[in-house]
């Protein structure tokens, strides 16, 4: 909502990560570019099928609608893991953003990632071919040329093919990877077009461990070694993402910005693999390899007036702008026989075949709408910025029963959400900041079960509450701050205090 905001400027916690950071670290996903912040914690084990995370503890794109924004909006990366050939910079802002971006699709508060993809800036090409793992082998591209009288015209092609054996045990991962970026930047008007296409292939994919629900007191046995995989080499995951983003902004004059945005990707899934399940101290495991066949197909929309003027000796940055976010999940899911196994001594069981079923019921929809107005008030140069802003936020969802497609319950609840934010900046290189802002989950469903009183009673969103204060120091380029160096990005270093409160438990009266 705020646009392109300076980070010492911003009342937020924001770090941000460059392709030239993402290249030295030869980081291929978005959970390897921020395996170093100290706010965010990959929850998906390597070698799997998506990339989650918890940022200041709370989850983050752990469910299938997909929690990565893609220039500020939602609905347009793809749903599971992001490859870093199309990333210009990943920016992690930190704690509840429900004013800043609207309500994440999954109703996640601890912080958004923002992929700001490639576009085509001075003319470049770049091949690289790679090699790692134990037979793992890659090419990677990346050529921009820009035309015209003006150099008005854009055009940027990246893309990579990978694939072989990993350093996990009979796993092997194929990845294919396309992107093209054209831009047009007139004297008033400019225009973006991203496009993305992505496959992701995994033989025997990494799954998170889960402990048995039936024993509660149930000792965690020790990690074993990382290398051994208890999932079988007849189990795999085949993924296809598309995407597609057309942005636009027009200058109606100095002061006013009007900008509208369309877009929306295309998520196919199918995958034949179970959930190990630890059932004893020794490490043994359960698992019931599941087919799933899982279709997304998400849209989103929105535009709005930028809009820059004075009061007296008060400058204002007003933005006013409204949005959509539609989602449509089908799904097909049949099971297969179970697998017993130990994490200590992987055992090879007899070889399955998935029982695909090319129908897919629908499974859930949602449409996220928003209207939200924001004003960045400065004085003294900018050396005070006080923003106040609100969205009124709408949720609409239907749930409907797992392979049938009839719908189950549904859900149509809004709220509001107030965002406050304060910079000082007593020197050119240091900002003290607060702020307040909160963030909004879509309220749960309470279960229809014969000791549940409320079953399917739709509870209202749930709200999580943050407010923080730091401050931003910037050491300049090539320098480093006194913090140890996964503390610190381009420079900048960010002390913060404060979390945002833990949304209300979700009760079910039974």
């Amino acid at each position: 909502m705020l646009g392109n905001t300076n980070t010492m400027k911003s009342p937020f916690n924001v770090t941000s990560y460059t392709d030239k950071f993402i290249r030295d670290q030869q980081a291929a996903t978005g959970a390897d570019a921020l395996i170093l912040d100290p706010s965010v914690r990959s929850s998906h084990p390597t070698g799997g099928v998506v990339d989650s995370f918890n940022i200041r503890g709370f989850p983050i794109n752990e469910g299938n609608n997909g929690e990565f924004a893609f220039e500020g909006l939602y609905g347009i990366a793809p749903s599971y893991r992001i490859f870093t050939d199309y990333v210009e910079r990943i920016e992690v802002l930190k704690g509840p953003s429900a004013a800043l971006s609207g309500i994440a699709p999954n109703g996640g508060v601890g912080g958004v990632i923002n992929v700001v993809p490639k576009r085509a800036g001075e003319d470049l090409t770049r091949f690289t071919a790679g090699y790692g793992s134990t037979a793992r082998f890659g090419g990677h591209w990346d050529v921009a040329r820009r035309y015209g009288e003006g150099r008005e015209w854009g055009v940027r092609a990246t893309g990579s093919l990978r694939g072989g054996d990993t350093p996990i045990d009979r796993q092997s991962e194929t990845t294919g990877v396309g992107s093209l970026a054209l831009d047009y930047q007139g004297e008033r008007y400019r225009s973006w077009l991203y496009l993305i296409a992505q496959t992701d292939r995994f033989d025997a994919p990494s799954r998170p461990f889960l402990m048995d629900p039936q024993q509660p007191n149930l000792q965690v046995p020790k990690a074993p070694d990382g290398r051994l995989n208890v999932m079988q080499r007849w189990e795999w995951s085949r993924i296809n993402d598309q995407s597609v983003l057309w942005r636009n902004e027009y200058d109606v004059n100095d002061q006013v910005t009007l900008f509208a945005d369309v877009g929306g990707s295309r998520t196919n899934v199918e995958r034949f693999f179970g959930l190990p399940t630890i059932t004893s101290a020794s490490g043994n495991t359960t698992s019931t390899p599941q087919f799933f066949g899982l279709s997304i197909d998400r849209h989103t929309y929105d535009g709005g007036v930028r809009a820059r003027f004075d009061t007296g000796f008060v400058r204002h940055a007003v933005t006013f702008q409204a949005s959509v976010y539609h989602d449509v999940l089908h799904r097909r899911t049949t099971n297969g026989s179970q697998v017993s196994s130990n994490i200590y001594s992987p055992t090879v069981a007899p070889t399955q075949f998935a029982n695909e079923i090319s129908d897919r019921p629908r499974l859930s929809d949602s449409q996220l709408t928003g209207l939200s107005i924001a004003d960045t008030m400065s004085v003294l140069d900018e050396r005070v910025l006080l923003t106040l802003g609100v969205r009124r936020q709408g949720v609409e969802a239907n749930n409907y029963f797992a392979n049938v497609g009839t719908l189950l319950n549904s859900y149509d609840k809004s709220a509001t959400t107030p965002v406050v934010g304060l910079v000082v900046r007593p020197r050119d290189n240091v900002s003290l900041y607060a702020n307040y802002i909160e963030g909004l989950s879509r309220g749960d469903i309470a279960p229809s079960q014969p000791n549940v009183s409320n079953g399917s009673e739709l509870l209202p969103p749930h709200i999580a509450k943050q407010y923080e204060a730091g401050i931003k120091v910037d050491f300049g380029a090539g320098s480093q701050p006194p913090l140890a160096p996964s503390r610190y990005r381009r420079g900048v270093a960010n002390w913060w205090l404060g979390a945002p409160r833990r949304p209300p438990k979700r009760r079910y009266v039974g």
